[in-house]
């Protein structure tokens, strides 16, 4: 019950296009977890204004991460302090 109340709290304050992202992309058994995802999902849907725009960045990284081997969480970050990804 704690996991999926946990679960919850992560996608609550999501937009609709970041959190159709974050299902699509967690439903594609990519190599990151649900944390990962979500983490990154909420810390580009708090920097774009554009909740699409959030969405494709999103996406974006999880390419860039698994391309690099760089942490998603990293990606997105870099992504909104720099502009750019790694």
């Amino acid at each position: 019950v704690d996991e999926i109340r946990w679960r919850l709290e992560q996608l609550i304050s999501l937009r609709f296009e970041v959190l159709e992202a974050v299902y699509r992309l967690t439903g594609q058994r990519r190599r990151f977890s649900f944390y990962e995802i979500a983490r990154a999902a909420r810390l580009l849907d708090g920097h774009f204004p554009d909740s699409g725009v959030a969405a494709e960045v999103l996406t974006q990284c999880v390419q860039q991460a698994l391309k690099t081997g760089v942490p998603l969480v990293d990606v997105a970050y870099m992504n909104v302090t720099t502009g750019e990804g790694f």
